[in-house]
């Protein structure tokens, strides 16, 4: 018996090591900054990046892209959660390596995280706003760290929902769908709108949604396919720095909207609406 005990030992061992080392490993989460609708800048993109290790190691950084660095930046963080008041946390500094980009970083190491919190996860939920010259570039809410672990985090989620033909309909053979993705470690929503078997090389189609007031309001054009004269698309991928459509920062606020794809012809060809993103 005292053998096999001891023969335990080492696995046993082995496991609390392996679970110990996996919880000393930083959190990390990151979001995108996105133009808003009326953009001074229709390149701009942005990220924040978000580490936390323990106490007193925490990050947090701001990062414009494909920016004009001659301009000066300035990021301005919420007050708090819906306030829509922002205070100054500081000037973004031109990169050495790359002349279209420019950043603002905190480390707990060497200073204060901003508004002095004691941990960066106290900053989620918090909009921020770069600016030049009174102008937002880009904005962005300040992400959570995946409830599911960094190790399941890198993964899309996806849900689809077919789009139908009208009733009655306007082409009989028209159809469609909506997708919506979800990268939970990057907080980066992809939102795309697909019809098929429609005229696409002679009408002009573009996505309609509910603004949550009951008006279906027009979103965006879609593109007809290199490929195929009967199919359109409609994509909004926020790593780009593209809004989702009424500047929500994620998908959740339009789930279960209405939605119409409508042609320049005057007629709605497909109808349907978001799909809810579920957690996996």
């Amino acid at each position: 018996m005292l053998s096999r005990s001891l023969l335990l030992v080492p696995a046993t061992l082995a496991l609390f090591l392996a679970d110990d080392a996996f919880a000393g490993r930083p959190e990390r989460a990151r979001a995108p900054l996105v133009r808003p609708a009326a953009a001074p800048d229709v390149d701009a993109k942005g990220r924040l990046d978000l580490r936390s290790h323990k106490a007193g190691q925490d990050r947090f950084s701001v990062r414009a892209m494909q920016v004009d660095t001659a301009l000066t930046y300035e990021a301005f963080l919420e007050d708090s959660a819906g306030s829509l008041t922002f205070t100054s946390i500081g000037f973004l500094t031109p990169s050495l390596d790359d002349p279209e980009a420019a950043a603002l970083k905190f480390d707990q190491k060497t200073g204060p995280l901003p508004f002095d919190v004691p941990a960066v996860a106290d900053l989620a939920g918090l909009e921020l706003r770069v600016q030049s010259g009174g102008q937002v570039y880009l904005r962005g809410l300040v992400p959570d760290f995946p409830a599911q672990g960094n190790r399941r985090g890198g993964a899309w989620t996806r849900e689809r929902a077919a789009l139908d033909p009208t009733d009655p309909p306007q082409d009989e053979d028209a159809k469609g769908r909506v997708e919506v993705r979800r990268k939970a470690s990057h907080s980066r929503d992809r939102f795309v709108v697909k019809a098929q078997k429609v005229p696409a090389a002679t009408v002009v189609f573009s996505v309609f949604l509910d603004d949550g007031l009951g008006v279906m309001t027009e979103v965006g054009q879609m593109t007809p396919s290199a490929d195929d004269p009967e199919e359109a698309m409609f994509k909004v991928d926020t790593k780009s720095g593209a809004p989702l459509p009424f500047e929500v920062f994620s998908m959740d606020d339009l789930a279960g909207r209405a939605l119409e794809v409508r042609g320049d012809d005057g007629f709605t060809y497909l109808t349907g609406e978001v799909p809810v993103l579920n957690p996996r």
